[in-house]
């Protein structure tokens, strides 16, 4: 019953969420919780970058630092060098995580960006993966 209600309001609510309804404190608390640490890159600690350039200054930049199998979200940059940045708008991260837009069209045209480590990139994709919340496929389009 309650995933069926669940996607009832995914279909039927806005698909554009407004601008001021995006919240990138609980995106970002949702990937740490969702981060699937396996597929991260074997190091002793991997350091990742989330930029959205389109926010107040004091959302911009958000850290995960994934060390033995734990992530952490970090507020301030946890040390000086990054293994892996992540740049896109908030808006579109979120609908991402919504999976309103899909990861790998995103990063095709540009709309998500990665930096870093090469097998860092390569491997974003295997572990930035909606959250438990997030519905498993995008709703209908119906006629109006």
């Amino acid at each position: 019953m309650v995933v069926a209600l669940g996607d009832w309001a995914h279909h039927w609510l806005t698909r554009k969420i407004p601008e001021h309804d995006l919240d990138a404190s609980l995106l970002m608390w949702d990937v740490r919780r969702t981060v699937r640490a396996a597929g991260i890159p074997a190091a002793p600690r991997t350091i990742v970058q989330f930029e959205f350039p389109d926010t107040r200054p004091e959302h911009r930049l958000w850290w995960l630092l994934a060390e033995r199998g734990v992530v952490e979200l970090c507020w301030k940059r946890p040390a000086p060098i990054n293994d892996l940045e992540v740049t896109a708008s908030l808006a579109d991260m979120v609908s991402i995580w919504l999976n309103r837009l899909d990861l790998a069209t995103a990063l095709a045209d540009g709309r998500v960006r990665l930096a870093g480590d090469p097998a860092q990139c390569a491997a974003f994709p295997r572990w930035f993966v909606p959250g438990e919340g997030a519905y498993r496929h995008p709703p209908v389009e119906t006629a109006q």
